[in-house]
């Protein structure tokens, strides 16, 4: 049984007595043509003859080649039709896993899971074809009453949106559902200065106990150093560098890949222990981490509630109140725009003010 070509090469003859080549396509009830600007000689001699051979094997060639074509079309849009049926929980699950496999930042990772799991409850079975505007807004209000914060729910927008732009990347939709919304619809982020201890109160957190004694030295090393929790928790001896009395250190930071190499505070030493090798600090996950953390500052009483990343502003911020540059500070800080660092000199200055407005009062 001979199956039919959805693509023949015809001839038309022209004034001259050579024949122009076009390929004739009818494929699914429609038809159409392709002038391959081709001609045969329609010569008697051999070198005419061999000539027009030439011009209709290029002809064969360029007809099968768009054949090809148009049956991986054909698969492709089946595909994309198959792919209609996946759901907006199953796409957040794709694209979480090959994130996991390409190792993105675990901080990220948590991100993703947290979001999925909040629209697994708001709609597990809603397709993502069928995503629209009101869905996005209607799923904000639901994290509104959740009473996460403004910056959480910023966070969740952000990492939403990059979910759709990647579930366009892999054709499951064709356009971003959230370019629907009005500036006043999208939730803004809530800007603040960073959370940071002062020199008494981190003094009065070091005096007083932690319920993991490992967390507060994880936690006091970041306060003299400016590390991460990523690059804390991934820190060894093997990053430190012994000169005579001294001790340096030098990370290849998780987040930005920077490399940071510094001199060790006399204080961040007395934290390490003698004679170890490995990890510098054996940490649980994050979320343990922080839950420590709160217990501590709760039992100190020193009235902040602090993050792992309180001790990273803590650092910045102690060095440019004691005259720092803020140049250097934004190097030991790994930044790679020095605007990024320019926020704690925000904290300076706010801090200047309050010690000026003391003076309205002394008379």
């Amino acid at each position: 049984m001979n199956l039919k070509e959805p693509i023949k090469i015809r001839f038309k003859k022209l004034k001259n007595g050579s024949l122009s080549l076009y390929l004739d396509f009818y494929f699914n009830g429609k038809r159409k043509y392709e002038f391959l600007k081709l001609y045969l000689t329609n010569g008697k001699t051999k070198e005419q003859k061999q000539i027009d051979k030439l011009t209709l094997k290029t002809a064969q060639t360029i007809k099968y080649k768009r054949i090809i074509e148009l049956l991986a079309n054909q698969t492709e849009k089946f595909n994309s039709q198959k792919e209609t049926n996946i759901t907006l929980v199953e796409c957040c699950k794709k694209i979480y896993k090959q994130k996991e496999i390409e190792g993105n930042g675990k901080s990220n990772i948590f991100i993703y899971k947290a979001i999925t799991k909040h629209l697994q409850n708001f709609s597990n079975n809603t397709l993502i074809t069928n995503v629209d505007k009101k869905f996005i807004i209607d799923f904000i209000d639901y994290l509104k009453n959740k009473n996460l914060s403004q910056n959480t729910i910023y966070t969740y927008f952000c990492t939403l949106k990059t979910i759709f732009t990647e579930c366009i990347r892999q054709k499951f939709i064709t356009q971003n559902p959230i370019s629907q919304l009005s500036r006043k619809e999208i939730p803004k982020l809530k800007k603040s200065l960073p959370k940071y201890l002062t020199t008494d109160e981190l003094a009065t957190l070091k005096k007083n106990k932690c319920p993991n004694e490992e967390v507060k030295r994880a936690f006091l090393f970041s306060c003299l150093t400016g590390l991460r929790f990523s690059d804390i928790k991934t820190i060894t001896y093997s990053n430190l560098r012994f000169e005579k009395e001294d001790i340096h250190f030098q990370k290849e930071i998780v987040k930005t890949h920077a490399i940071v190499s510094a001199l060790l505070p006399k204080p961040a030493v007395e934290l390490l222990e003698k004679n170890k090798s490995g990890l510098i600090f054996n940490l649980p996950s994050l979320p343990v981490v922080e839950k420590n953390l709160k217990k501590w500052s709760e039992n100190t009483n020193i009235g902040k509630k602090i993050t792992f990343h309180s001790a990273r502003h803590t650092f910045a911020t102690t060095l440019l109140t004691q005259g720092a540059d803020l140049y250097t500070v934004s190097k030991l800080l790994g930044h790679s725009n020095i605007t990024t660092t320019q926020i704690y000199a925000k904290i300076i200055d706010s801090k200047k003010d309050e010690t000026i407005s003391l003076l309205n009062h002394i008379i």
